[in-house]
């Protein structure tokens, strides 16, 4: 894991200066929760709801794998799609399964092990928890970021109420140095059942 961390240290600061900045792409906290999350539960099959540095750390822990990773990325905006695309060629990670649409994963729902909900701007996000939340399969998990946001957060909680699960919060995800209004970024988890 030290490995994985030091290079993911290094690419994220890269990102944050040179290809978008602290306050719009996930925090380091929660990149190194879902980093360790993959090496301790080995997801075969990811998808990234939203690229950015998510798509990178997906990818490293692909290449570092020992198992057959198939990790999607999906963003609405094809720009910042083709930026995160190219984020990870530069680093000689896979860069196939760049998606310009989280329709294109509807042959997939139920399959996923784990799904990073990240996608788009925040009304599009909201419209999404169902979609995202359809992607996993039973058993896997759906992390859910950006819960700082109240009325995003109590949207996701009663969605997620209604579809009887469970939220968990990631205290290791909060934000150390980006803080939003009166709360610090983080995400919440839920296992689908």
């Amino acid at each position: 894991m030290e490995e994985l961390k030091e290079k993911f240290e290094k690419a994220y600061n890269e990102y944050i200066t040179s290809v978008s900045n602290e306050g719009m792409a996930i925090s380091q906290e929660a990149c190194l929760y879902i980093l360790k999350f993959c090496l301790e539960n080995k997801p075969l099959k990811i998808t990234d709801l939203g690229s950015g540095i998510t798509s990178y750390v997906l990818r490293l822990y692909q290449q570092y794998s020992n198992d057959d990773v198939i990790v999607f990325s999906v963003d609405d905006d094809g720009r910042w799609l083709t930026k995160s695309k190219e984020f990870c060629n530069k680093h000689n990670l896979n860069n196939d399964n760049f998606l310009g649409n989280i329709e294109l994963l509807r042959e997939h729902e139920n399959e996923f092990d784990l799904v990073i909900h990240d996608y788009g701007h925040m009304s599009t996000r909201t419209a999404n928890v169902v979609n995202a939340f359809n992607l996993a399969k039973i058993g896997g998990t759906i992390v859910f970021d950006d819960c700082h946001k109240e009325s995003y957060y109590t949207h996701l909680k009663n969605t997620l109420r209604t579809l009887s699960q469970e939220i968990i919060e990631l205290p290791e995800t909060e934000d150390k140095l980006f803080t939003h209004a009166s709360r610090q970024r983080f995400c919440v988890k839920v296992i689908k059942k």
